[in-house]
């Protein structure tokens, strides 16, 4: 009869979980819930990311009002040569890629000891005379992007390897997004948006790095 009472026992604290075994007893433990975060107004079509605000710590985002990230001023962008620009920016002279829609990406080769203090931003001229960080619509970005390979490509700035490789990345994100928005009846749903700029933007890290290899 002992030997059956001990090894009942032995059996009950197995099936208590490690925080209830801790605090003693096989009370319930308590739970609390966790509100979710509500969605974020972006400025830029509307709601996106609920509450998650990866310009924080990526490119390609941007939400003052969520993230406290107070940038200097952006000065006027300074021709390099061909689509390349220099963009003041504090202490920084941000290397940007200006696209024929207009925005300005950092997806550029850039110089030896380079350091800027935030995540560096795309950027864009609108009805102002100083650029402003922006969030481009995702197909405008990754028709930019193509085109960016491609002029990268034909400069001899990246290999046909990289370029293949990142072309059928930005190419397949566009087919995702695609099937994704069909699904969802026409509207991106804001959490699939939240991805798929998030994918799109390790793209364009690795298309930095390999143009300062």
């Amino acid at each position: 009869m002992k030997k059956q009472l001990a090894f009942t026992l032995v059996v009950s604290c197995s099936l208590v979980s490690p925080a209830v075994a801790q605090v003693g007893g096989g009370a319930a433990p308590v739970r609390t819930s966790v509100p979710a975060s509500p969605p974020v107004n972006t400025g830029v079509g509307g709601v996106y990311g609920y509450g998650y605000n990866p310009y924080q710590t990526t490119t390609g985002f941007y939400n003052p009002n969520v993230g406290n990230i107070n940038y200097p001023a952006f000065g006027t962008p300074v021709n390099t040569g061909g689509s390349y620009y220099h963009v003041p920016s504090g202490n920084a002279n941000l290397p940007m890629w200006k696209a024929p829609s207009g925005y300005y990406y950092p997806w550029c080769p850039r110089p030896t000891g380079f350091a800027y203090a935030y995540p560096m931003p795309v950027l864009v001229i609108e009805n102002r005379t100083q650029p402003a960080p922006a969030l481009p619509p995702l197909s405008t970005m990754m028709s930019d992007m193509e085109k960016f390979l491609g002029d990268s490509k034909k400069d001899g700035k990246i290999t046909d390897r990289d370029y293949t490789n990142m072309l059928q990345r930005v190419k397949d994100l566009k087919s995702k997004e695609r099937t994704m928005r069909i699904a969802a009846g026409g509207t991106l749903d804001p959490g699939d948006e939240t991805q798929l700029r998030a994918d799109l933007d390790k793209v364009g890290s690795e298309l930095t790095w390999r143009l300062n290899r």
